[in-house]
């Protein structure tokens, strides 16, 4: 097993590689979500950001655990940030230094994305918490396809009502 996982033969098995065989990808729709609000909170576009751009683009007071008062919003927030630093000193190899790639945001959302199987729900978290416009987002290929499936449903039953 672990020859067929190491298809590169340098003796490892990279996380990332693990994390996407026990969670399985992220669909299109989400990722353009996480780039969206990766896009969001770096500002200078050097493709890195910290975890102060972090604390001033998400939204903690947001989240229903702090809207219903069972957490704290600046709870959420330490949680978010640690969980982030774990999941990139995992991708890494070593202990983080509160800068975050693009790629590393994205694995943190990996996680988040395995763990929330309604779309509406992950949709609604980057929209809320982290202030993403989808109206702005182009179309993926799956949303085009759903749109179109959705378009031939509504003709067939106006056909029909005719």
């Amino acid at each position: 097993m672990f020859k067929e996982l190491d298809k590169a033969e340098k003796g490892r098995v990279e996380y990332k590689r693990i994390l996407g065989i026990v969670l399985g990808r992220m669909s299109k729709d989400r990722r353009q979500l996480v780039d969206a609000a990766f896009s969001l909170i770096d500002k200078d576009n050097d493709g890195v950001i910290d975890r102060d751009d972090i604390a001033r683009a998400f939204e903690s007071w947001k989240h229903p655990d702090a809207k219903s008062g069972k957490r704290r919003a600046d709870d959420i927030l330490h949680d978010v940030l640690e969980v982030l630093d774990n999941t990139t000193a995992l991708h890494r190899g070593v202990k983080t230094d509160g800068r975050y790639t693009r790629e590393e945001f994205a694995s943190y959302f990996e996680c988040i994305s395995a763990c929330t199987p309604s779309e509406e729900d992950f949709e609604n978290a980057f929209t809320t918490l982290w202030r993403v416009d989808k109206s702005k987002l182009p179309l993926t290929e799956e949303k085009k396809v759903e749109k179109e499936a959705v378009k031939k449903v509504v003709e067939t039953d106006e056909e029909q009502d005719e």
